[in-house]
C-alpha cells in the first residue's frame, strides 16, 4: 500500500474500531499545509500528499501512528504513515511521481 492512512475525526461510539488511527497513541507529528491538505484530508478523505508535507518531529516509524496538524499547531486528523521520519523528511515537498528515485526504490 502506498500512501498514509488518514482519519480526520474520531468515529461514533458504534462505528469505532481497533484499527482506527484515534485509538493509538502517536509516536509523532507532522504539520500539512492549511490551502493544498487539510480542506482535501478532512472534506474529501482525499491521500495525504509528500507535496503537502511542511514539516516532522520526533522519530517515528513505517506503521505508526502520527497526529496531523495545520501550521497553527492544531490537530485535525490522525494517521498511520507508510514512511519514516527519515524518509518523509526526503520527500516533503515533492510530487508523488519522484518519491522511488530520491528513495531508491
Amino acid at each position: 500500500m502506498v500512501g498514509t492512512l488518514i482519519s480526520a475525526k474520531p468515529l461514533g461510539h458504534h462505528q469505532s474500531s481497533i484499527g482506527s488511527p484515534h485509538n493509538f497513541k502517536p509516536a509523532g507529528d507532522i504539520v500539512v499545509d492549511q490551502g493544498g491538505s487539510t480542506r482535501p484530508l478532512c472534506i474529501s478523505g482525499k491521500s495525504l500528499l509528500p507535496s503537502g508535507l511542511q514539516e516532522n518531529s520526533r522519530r517515528f516509524g513505517v506503521g505508526e501512528c502520527v497526529r496531523c496538524l495545520d501550521s497553527d499547531g492544531q490537530e485535525f486528523a490522525r494517521g498511520l504513515v507508510n514512511y519514516s521520519a527519515q524518509e518523509l523528511n526526503q520527500i516533503k515537498g515533492l510530487h508523488t511521481s519522484r518519491i522511488e528515485k530520491v528513495l531508491g526504490l
